[in-house]
C-alpha cells in the first residue's frame, strides 16, 4: 500500500512537470512578436572628434528568408540612423543552415559586403539555390546580418532573423 500512494505522488508530481513544461512552451509561443524582422541598434559615440553631436544610434535588421522555387533569398542590413548616419557603415547578409548534427549554424551563402549609409534603408541580399524533396524533412534557415558603424567610435551588429522552415537542403 505504501508503495502504491509514493508511486502515485510521483506520478502526480511528474505529471504537474509536464503541465509546467507545456505552460512554458505555450507562454514562450504567444509572446512570439510574429514572422516580422528582427533589429538591433547599435550606438556609438563621436569620441572626442570636433562633430557637434555626441552620439549615433543606428538600427540594423534581419528579415526572415524567403523561399520560392529553388531560391531562397536573405535580405538585411542598415534599415536607420538617428539623429544622422555615422562617418562610415558597412554591412553584409548571409543565409544560415541549422546543421543538427553537430546543432549549429553554418553558412550557405552570402552577400557582397555595402558600404553606404542611410537613409534610405540600405540592404544587401544573399541568395542560396537549394533542391525541393517533398520526402525530405524540414531544415531551418535564418538570415544574419554583420555590420559596423564608425562615429569616433566603432560599433558591430550581428543579428539573426526568424527561422524558415523549408524541405531544401
Amino acid at each position: 500500500m505504501k508503495r502504491r500512494s509514493h508511486l502515485r505522488g510521483r506520478f502526480a508530481l511528474a505529471g504537474g512537470a509536464v503541465l509546467l513544461a507545456l505552460g512554458t512552451s505555450a507562454a514562450h509561443a504567444a509572446e512570439d512578436p510574429g514572422p516580422g524582422p528582427v533589429e538591433q541598434i547599435v550606438s556609438v559615440s563621436s569620441a572626442g572628434t570636433s562633430t557637434a553631436d555626441d552620439e549615433v544610434d543606428c538600427t540594423f535588421r534581419a528579415e526572415k528568408p524567403n523561399y520560392s522555387g529553388n531560391k531562397m533569398t536573405g535580405v538585411g542590413g542598415i534599415k536607420s540612423c538617428s539623429p544622422h548616419a555615422p562617418f562610415s557603415c558597412n554591412s553584409e547578409s548571409e543565409i544560415e543552415w541549422y546543421n543538427p548534427g553537430p546543432g549549429r549554424w553554418l553558412t550557405v551563402a552570402q552577400s557582397d559586403r555595402q558600404h553606404k549609409c542611410p537613409p534610405p534603408y540600405r540592404t544587401t541580399t544573399a541568395t542560396y539555390t537549394c533542391e525541393y524533396r517533398s520526402t525530405d524533412p524540414l531544415y531551418s534557415y535564418r538570415t544574419r546580418v554583420i555590420g559596423s558603424i564608425y562615429y569616433g567610435e566603432t560599433g558591430n551588429a550581428d543579428v539573426s532573423g526568424k527561422v524558415l522552415e523549408a524541405r531544401c537542403l
